[in-house]
């Protein structure tokens, strides 16, 4: 019988049995894991099985590729402590879905990890227009893991680092002013935080990110899990939009 112990982030709860449910989480010395969980859906413990809560897992199994099963110990409760800011709980949800597809199990990301839980922290501590660019921040960071970096500290055409306004759909890659004017309808916009030289910071640079951010990462998805944007975050891209416009 194998048993450990780690620090985790509950990604995913799908019911399994009257007595409990499949739990997906990303661990912090061992990647993603899926275990059975007990008596998930009690009044007493429904507060704890929340996507992107942070724990304490003990999984224990026969062997490292097993099932096993969980039990857990509240280190932090993101969810309920946002749960008035439709923002927040729409990134919470985002994330747990993002990783729960995009990671294959068993593979350690650490520093993600870390990154991960570091962000989840400051959740309250910023407006939501700040709150969304670190969490565009975020998603490059996650592209980055997945092998697909953005490059946009200089021009792919020109090599120029100066008037870069747009970002290439097929490479990733930044381009400049320069481009000509029947191309830039096929460009996506490169938010000024993210060092798009416009000439001031336009409200819209959040949707900017989401929509650049959210094309590579459902090409990296469906290349890899054959696997369109989750719903998740294709819903706080609308509740962005939503929030916009108010």
């Amino acid at each position: 019988m194998l048993e450990w112990r780690s620090s985790a982030l509950i990604l995913n709860v799908q019911p399994y049995t009257e007595k409990g449910a499949l739990v997906s989480f990303f661990t912090q010395d061992y990647g993603i894991k899926n275990a059975f969980a007990y008596g998930v859906f009690s009044k007493k413990n429904r507060p704890i099985w929340q996507n992107g809560n942070l724990v304490q897992l003990n999984w224990k199994g026969k062997g490292q590729g097993d099932l096993g099963v969980a039990k857990v110990e509240l280190l932090h409760n993101y969810a309920t402590i946002n749960y008035d800011n439709s923002i927040v709980l729409a990134i919470i949800g985002s994330i747990a879905s993002l990783l729960s597809l995009a990671l294959p199990e068993e593979d350690p990301c650490f520093p993600l990890f870390l990154e991960t839980v570091s962000f989840l922290s400051i959740l309250s501590d910023f407006s939501d227009h700040l709150l969304l660019e670190k969490y565009i921040r975020w998603e490059l960071s996650l592209l980055s893991h997945l092998g697909f970096g953005l490059s946009v500290s200089s021009c792919i055409l020109t090599g120029e680092t100066k008037e870069l306004l747009y970002v290439s759909p097929k490479t990733g890659c930044a381009v400049s002013s320069a481009v000509e004017e029947k191309w830039k309808d096929k460009l996506f916009r490169l938010p000024k935080f993210m060092g798009g030289a416009w000439a001031e910071k336009d409200y819209f640079s959040n949707e900017w990110g989401l929509l650049l951010t959210g094309h590579f990462l459902e090409k990296i998805l469906l290349e890899l899990r054959q696997k369109p944007l989750p719903f998740e975050r294709r819903f706080l891209l609308e509740i962005f939009k939503n929030y916009r416009d108010m």
